[in-house]
């Protein structure tokens, strides 16, 4: 007998093997056979045609996602270098403006020292004309060399201070040095009594 008789069907069969292992004393056909009632139908196969065209069409969809992939990575590559090319323009001008910063905090402290300088060059000029007056009848003294003098904290010329050759003026023997210390004691009694 073939299968897909008119004369006899799948259910046919599986009732006769069903009776023969039950008149054979076996209580469990299902262990033996399969009802055909609860078999899912397989598909039909496709046919060569059909297998060759959902090839291609597999290739070809394979293809459209390589290009969408490779398309998607190159779009990725050219945000990344266009990010990393700001943040390179970023950081020049951000150097630049440091540069020009301190370029012009540099002129600015030249111009201040090279002004407090000439200021006090002009008020050593000034004094030393007005010492040189008093001391037009005196022994003239000279300096001889010029101290500089800076702020502590910014290090910046505040002002210059003329040094001059000591003149050591011998005591006069007829002084009574107590009495000049006493004077001096007075002195910083009285000062400490204004404070």
């Amino acid at each position: 007998m073939s299968m897909g008789s008119p004369l006899v069907t799948e259910n046919h069969i599986y009732n006769t093997l069903k009776k023969v292992v039950e008149n054979t004393g076996l209580k469990h056909v299902e262990l033996y056979f399969q009802d055909p009632s609860t078999v899912q139908p397989q598909p039909p196969k496709p046919s060569p045609e059909q297998q060759e065209a959902e090839a291609k069409m597999k290739i070809e969809s394979g293809k459209a996602q390589a290009a969408g992939h490779m398309q998607e990575e190159e779009l990725k590559a050219k945000a990344q270098e266009k990010m990393l090319s700001t943040k390179v323009e970023l950081a020049r001008v951000a150097q630049d403006a440091k540069n020009q910063a301190a370029e012009r905090e540099l002129k600015l402290r030249i111009a201040r020292e090279s002004n407090l300088t000439t200021i006090a060059v002009s008020k050593m000029g000034t004094e030393q004309k007005a010492t040189d007056s008093e001391n037009k009848n005196q022994d003239k003294k000279k300096p001889i060399r010029m101290e500089v003098q800076r702020d502590p904290m910014t290090r910046e010329i505040t002002g210059l201070t003329p040094i001059y050759e000591e003149i050591k003026k011998e005591a006069d023997p007829g002084t009574d040095l107590s009495s000049i210390a006493d004077g001096l004691l007075e002195d910083d009694a009285g000062g400490e009594s204004n404070d």
